[in-house]
């Protein structure tokens, strides 16, 4: 049962902007963990639809005196998705939307000390940025998540990368496995990453460099996730449902199977057909071994929402096909008898 926690609650002070004739409200906020400043992304408008002009920026306030104290940022015509401050409070960094930039500024001088462009001119596709986590473990490394039009693997636009502040280089984790960039959290020590949303959930092993799980949700409440460290377990959000829940690095994926294929010996051809209602032009799909290991991945041009795979080369034994269909993943247990 969740209670109604206002009655727990006191204001202790308000801070806020200007209007200059433009309605602002924060849209995200990020606390030092040293100082008393709190970092927020500011986001306004003008004007009535369709003629309305948005203006977004990172500014500084001192949450104990409530003041205002610099901007760190001009106020541009894009809106900052994501602010993130390192664990060490020597770091704060930004992504934003469409034409996306990775901003990071050290805080003991506020001076801009990175400033990525993740996306290419002719884009053909605006950039989505999810979210933003400092390492822990490995000095000036950060992760970021999205999809970008300028990333690090020409085939694969989205997904969860690493930036290192001292190389400025960037790499898609598990550079071929098909899944999307959402929402961050480190799990063993940041041997692990759960990447979640409301559409699909990921586990990328980062010691073994190889996705772990990647699947639907199903019951699992995964829009907005907080993992507890201490108690290893999850709390996730969607619409009106809360929900506590474990991930098992040694559970079987065979939970979330749309359909058991048998391929019997010869001469029964060792083609599979796999009827799909999908929209993509492009079928991103991708084969997993028993044990979770990539053994092929390729994208085919979707023919009638028909994916024809031929296992011909590879020895008797259980596959996994995974497949994006309508940005939702399917997965299907292959059987290839002897």
């Amino acid at each position: 049962q969740v209670r109604n926690i206002a009655e727990n609650l006191s204001v202790e002070g308000v801070f806020g902007v200007d209007s200059d004739s433009i309605i602002y409200g924060f849209t995200d906020i990020a606390i030092d963990p040293i100082r008393p400043l709190a970092y927020v992304t500011v986001y306004g408008w003008k004007g009535v639809h369709p003629n309305i002009t948005t203006k977004s920026k990172v500014s500084v306030y001192n949450y104990e005196t409530k003041e205002f104290i610099q901007d760190l940022t001009e106020l541009g015509d894009y809106e900052y998705s994501v602010i993130e401050v390192s664990d060490d409070g020597k770091y704060l960094a930004t992504l934003n939307d469409v034409k996306s930039y990775l901003k990071v500024w050290n805080l003991e001088t506020m001076e801009l000390i990175v400033n990525e462009k993740l996306y290419i001119d002719n884009q053909e596709f605006p950039c989505q940025s999810k979210d933003i986590k400092f390492s822990s473990i490995i000095n000036d490394q950060i992760y970021i998540s999205g999809l970008f039009s300028k990333q690090a693997m020409e085939k694969r636009h989205s997904g969860v990368f690493t930036y290192s502040m001292v190389n400025n280089s960037r790499e898609r984790i598990v550079s071929d496995a098909i899944y999307s960039g959402n929402q961050i959290s480190f799990l063993d020590n940041e041997t692990r990453i759960f990447n979640s949303s409301s559409s699909a959930i990921g586990v990328l092993n980062l010691l073994e460099k190889r996705l772990e799980y990647y699947g639907d949700p199903d019951i699992i409440p995964a829009y907005k996730v907080i993992y507890s460290k201490d108690f290893n377990y999850f709390i996730g959000v969607e619409q009106n449902r809360i929900s506590k829940f474990l991930y098992d690095s040694q559970s079987n994926i065979e939970d979330n199977i749309e359909e058991e294929i048998i391929i019997s010996p010869n001469p029964t051809s060792s083609f599979i057909n796999i009827d799909l209602n999908c929209t993509e032009p492009l079928l991103n799909y991708q084969i997993n071994d028993v044990n979770g290991v990539m053994v092929y991945q390729s994208s085919v041009q979707n023919q009638a929402g028909n994916l024809q795979v031929d296992f011909t080369i590879y020895p008797t034994g259980i596959y996994f096909l995974s497949v994006i269909c309508n940005n939702q993943p399917k997965t299907y247990k292959i059987i290839k008898e002897g």
